[in-house]
């Protein structure tokens, strides 16, 4: 609840410092007086939209501070998110200000430190629900609203296993996913593994058959050059058709033949004979193999490029998986051990599978049930709300809660689509028909003033024990009500008023006899300036506001307040 409102240098205001308590806080005076600029203030504490305009001439800034008490059950959302923002001081109260220059810029403080505006009206949700001139009500936004039916329904925590659930099946569905897109991974370096490693293999061979093809290659690629030089070498040891000069076996075979005569003379030279004999054997040996070999020297153009590509070939594996073939030999032996380490489909997804198939089933129907149960709940609010608009004079007013199916698909791994989404299968939507003949409209779009804060007033009262936002600001709520009806709207709000804190800005004296707490707004003129001062009201200074709001401060007048007290107090 808001229990202390501080406003300073706002419009009219100099200084105002209110002590607010439990109950039906009422706002009283005449019109001008600055009763909405309070609502105004708020809306500033809620995170409204400033304007320099606003600010008191000659000041540099206004201030509006509010504290307020944080006590309950539904106080443990508005801690949480304070904790997380590191702005939890106290576990009972929470001090909220806002800061407006004249240049137009503005600064939002909550315990004292600087925060964003858009978290100032994320705090302000759980704190106040404000209608005034413009609307902050949390019953427009249609995900509350939902919510509210829940309470309403006592269908809360069916809709929490709902939620819960639903978060748990798309993080199995998102682990599925993954498990997936690591599969497909697997596969496709299964794929590469295999398509490296038969290239290897289709190619490799040993470094010394490399060699040995490289030998190769280079004899095919010099077949001509060697075929010449091969017969000219075996023209000078053999000789050849022209016998023009005489060849080395030849003079050889002379020499030797001339060393056995010396020989058979002097058998001292017997010994150099045999080895000029063994020379012109090895010579002939030599003359045989250089025939066989110029015989091989033939140019063989198809197997020169076979050769060129099967080096080609190699090269190429060498480029990509390493320097040398005994690298590349290496690097396939580690394919062949990864390919044998690396493993099919994972064991996890068939369990995976068989709980989202049962997370999915319980999910539907949890939301099938959570459905049965919201669809009573609507029925039944709607009829509520319809009594309370009765009892407020809206007999022609018509209202519905209307549930539409959601958009939100799961996709399951069967290929079925489960619609739901965290909060269930419908969202709910507040319909009225103000008139006969009206089409029903949502909430949001009826029109500001009075008659709709008396239809908040209605859905209010009818959600008064779900509702948990505990202080409600209502401005204009008299507007076009007369008397008797101002009795009846006072009484709602004092019921209201029995789970809520209630501060009403009000020009009915039938409404302000309701009060716990009046508060009479008043404008003076002082040293040429307007100000505005806030008072609050006891005993006899409350029968003469009261007799005022009736016509004037007259005895009739008087006695008619007190049986307007005495009238609330019984009631």
């Amino acid at each position: 609840m808001l229990a202390e409102l501080r406003v300073q240098n706002l419009a009219i205001f100099e200084h105002v410092a209110l002590e607010l308590g439990n109950g039906l806080v009422v706002f009283t005076g005449e019109t001008g007086a600055g009763k909405s600029l309070l609502v105004e203030a708020m809306e500033l504490l809620m995170g409204a939209r400033a304007d320099g305009s606003i600010v008191r001439a000659g000041s540099r800034a206004a201030m509006v501070e509010g504290r307020f008490l944080i006590r309950g059950a539904w106080a443990e959302t508005l801690r949480k998110m304070l904790a997380a923002e590191e702005l939890l001081d106290s576990d009972e109260e929470l001090i909220v200000a806002r800061e407006v220059r004249a240049d137009g810029r503005s600064v939002a403080r909550i315990n004292g430190r600087m925060v964003r505006v858009s978290l100032l009206r994320s705090l302000a949700q759980h704190l106040i629900d404000l209608h005034g001139q413009s609307s902050h009500l949390s019953l427009l936004r249609p995900g509350h609203q939902l919510e509210l039916l829940d309470r309403y329904g006592k269908t809360e925590r069916l809709a929490a296993e709902l939620r819960t659930l639903h978060a748990r099946l798309n993080d199995r569905l998102a682990e599925l996913r993954r498990l997936q897109q690591q599969a497909r991974e697997m596969e496709r370096a299964r794929d590469l593994m295999e398509f490296e490693l038969r290239e290897i293999e289709q190619t490799l061979i040993s470094e010394e058959e490399e060699a040995e093809l490289v030998a190769e290659r280079r004899r095919l690629a010099h077949a001509r050059t060697l075929a010449d030089q091969t017969a000219r070498c075996l023209a000078l040891l053999d000789g050849d058709d022209s016998h023009e000069v005489a060849s080395a076996a030849e003079l050889l075979g002379m020499a030797y033949r001339i060393l056995l005569d010396i020989a058979r003379i002097d058998q001292t030279q017997c010994s150099l004979a045999e080895r000029l004999g063994s020379l012109c054997a090895e010579l002939d040996e030599i003359v045989r193999e250089l025939r066989r070999y110029g015989d091989r020297c033939e140019f063989d153009p198809d197997r020169l490029e076979e050769l060129e590509r099967q080096l080609a070939a190699l090269e190429r594996l060498k480029r990509k998986y390493g320097p040398s073939l005994s690298e590349v030999a290496a690097y396939a032996d580690r394919l062949r051990r990864e390919l044998a380490e690396l493993g099919g489909v994972s064991e996890r997804e068939p369990a995976l599978r068989q709980e989202i198939a049962a997370m999915a089933a319980r999910a539907k129907e949890l939301a099938q049930r959570l459905s049965r149960a919201r669809r009573r709940a609507a029925r039944a609010l709607a009829a509520a709300v319809r009594r309370e608009l009765a009892t407020l004079g809206f007999l022609q007013t018509h209202f519905e809660v209307a549930l539409e199916a959601v958009n939100d698909q799961v996709p399951l791994p069967d290929g079925s689509v489960l619609m739901l989404a965290p909060t269930g299968a419908e969202r709910a939507a507040f319909l009225l028909a103000a008139n006969p003949g009206e089409p029903l409209r949502p909430l949001s779009s009826v029109a500001s003033g009075g008659e709709t804060a008396r239809l908040m007033l209605a859905l209010k009262a009818a959600l008064a024990e779900v509702d948990p936002v505990p202080t409600l600001v209502f401005d204009e709520l008299d507007q076009g009500v007369g008397g008797r009806a101002g009795a009846v709207v006072g009484r709602r709000l004092k019921a209201l008023a029995a789970t809520h804190q209630v501060l009403c800005v009000t020009h009915l004296p039938q409404v302000a006899a309701y009060a716990d707490q009046h508060f009479a707004v008043t404008k003076q003129l002082v040293r040429r300036r307007t100000r505005t001062s806030v008072r609050e009201l006891r005993d006899e200074e409350r029968i003469e506001e009261l007799a005022a709001m009736l016509g004037s401060p007259s005895e009739a007048n008087r006695a008619s307040a007190r049986e307007l007290l005495s009238a609330a107090t019984c009631n």
